[in-house]
């Protein structure tokens, strides 16, 4: 039986919260021809389920995705290292999902992972832990992939957009799909037990209630709740204490949390052909020599 290892503790001194990634050197990839349109394109992932990558006269995507007639290729990393980069991004989504945590790319192919264990709920808010990760590569000779991660939390409401008292509060506010299919987030321009409307880019979209929450900043706890209740949140969220004062070691729970975050998430990630990319389990120092860094 194999011994779980102590949890990565913070940093004794200046640290990067980044971690070095080494890649197998081969990327096992779906290759498909360019697809003719941005209509065509956004069809083809909406189907797969992610984005594409567009090389010249080809598109790539991970080796699992279903699409018809693809060719399955090994790539060398440096063949494209935006692809390189793209393919690493897919495969820590599905180790995510793997774990039974609920991964989604943000803007710029940033990674947001949520299902963390230690998620709260407060007077029927709940406080949730996000890990946001960005996977990067230094621009020096002799390329190096780094994961670039941070730990945070956000508040959200307990429960779906079927309550009527959150309908009631919910226009101009934003709503997140939390089960179900549809677009993942929009401002509510009316809801009601037979469903949303939310504006995504300038377009009306219906959606059901029942996949749907909302998403609060502390100004709709203020407006809806009282003060005890924001300070609660604000306190299992790590910038207060359990007294509401202001708490003088956020930072280093935060890098405490991202480990965990980070112990959770797993530090080998599968790739395809019994591949791994193997996360550094360790800070990324910063070394200061005749005052500076």
């Amino acid at each position: 039986m194999s011994s779980v290892p102590a949890l990565l503790e913070p940093p004794r001194g200046l640290a990067l919260n980044a971690f070095s990634v080494t890649c197998p050197g081969l990327h096992r990839v779906v290759r498909i021809p360019r697809p003719a349109n941005r209509e065509e394109r956004r069809r083809i992932e909406q189907e797969i389920g992610h984005g594409l990558f567009q090389k010249a006269d080809f598109a790539y995507a991970a080796s699992n995705a279903p699409i018809t007639d693809a060719v399955t290729v090994d790539i060398e990393c440096d063949f494209d290292r935006n692809l390189h980069l793209y393919d690493l991004r897919t495969w820590i989504s599905e180790q995510a999902s793997s774990e039974k945590l609920r991964p989604r790319f943000a803007f710029g192919g940033e990674i947001q992972i949520t299902g963390l264990s230690g998620d709260i709920e407060i007077d029927g808010l709940r406080v949730e832990r996000r890990l946001r990760l960005r996977v990067t590569e230094t621009d020096l000779v002799d390329r190096e992939t780094w994961i670039v991660a941070r730990h945070d939390t956000r508040y959200l409401v307990a429960g779906t957009l079927t309550d009527p008292q959150t309908q009631e509060r919910a226009v101009g506010e934003t709503a997140e799909r939390i089960a179900g299919s549809g677009p993942f987030r929009g401002e509510v321009l009316n809801a009601s037990n037979k469903g949303l409307t939310l504006r995504i880019g300038g377009k009306e979209t219906g959606v059901e209630s029942s996949n749907y929450t909302l998403t609060v900043r502390s100004s709709y706890v203020r407006r809806n709740y009282n003060t005890a209740t924001l300070v609660k949140l604000q306190a299992a969220s790590g910038s207060l204490t359990a007294t509401g004062k202001r708490n003088r070691y956020a930072v280093k729970d935060r890098y405490k949390a991202l480990a965990g975050a980070m112990d959770q998430l797993g530090w080998t990630i599968a790739m395809p052909d019994d591949r791994q990319a193997v996360i550094d389990r360790a800070w990324t120092e910063i070394r200061i020599q005749g005052g500076e860094a």
